[in-house]
């Protein structure tokens, strides 16, 4: 039998590409020996996620859309470390309760990589997009009132 390694090269890279796509492979020892961000640390984590990669997270949201692809779920929800919100991209990576527009959530993960989309005012700034390992639905008791205020 004849072997085809242009094929079976191929056929690895696409394996190594849906693998890490469904995020099989751990992110790296970074992740493990890394610490929760506290609120200071999250808040400016939204600000400049780039400088945050691979750091865990914990953090309470405010849902504000849910779809589902393929491959992943995907979050995207008011975070709030402290008085400020701030969306971010949740890409669902664990077993999740069924969640609705207005669902104050708990979540646990870390951060992936920053996409750079424009906001109201036409300017360019970053959202974190998180990978979260962990997500629970929380009691709107749990919601800062300044969230709160803007879902009402």
């Amino acid at each position: 039998m004849k072997k085809h390694p242009v094929l079976i090269f191929w056929v690895s890279m696409l394996i190594i590409v849906i693998a890490s796509r469904l995020e099989i492979f751990p992110p790296g020892p970074a992740l493990a020996d890394s610490k929760v961000l506290n609120s200071e640390e999250f808040s400016q984590m939204c600000l400049d996620p780039d400088s945050f990669l691979y750091s865990k997270v914990d953090f309470q949201a405010k849902t504000l859309n849910i779809t589902k692809e393929v491959y992943s779920d995907y979050i995207l929800a008011f975070a709030y470390p402290n008085t400020i919100q701030k969306e971010v991209i949740i890409a669902v990576n664990c077993q999740y309760p069924e969640l609705k527009e207005g669902d104050s959530i708990h979540v646990k993960g870390y951060v992936k990589y920053a996409l750079h989309t424009k906001n109201a005012n036409d300017e360019i700034c970053p959202t974190p997009l998180i990978v979260g390992t962990f997500i629970e639905k929380t009691q709107i008791n749990d919601v800062p009132a300044l969230i709160q205020n803007d879902l009402e």
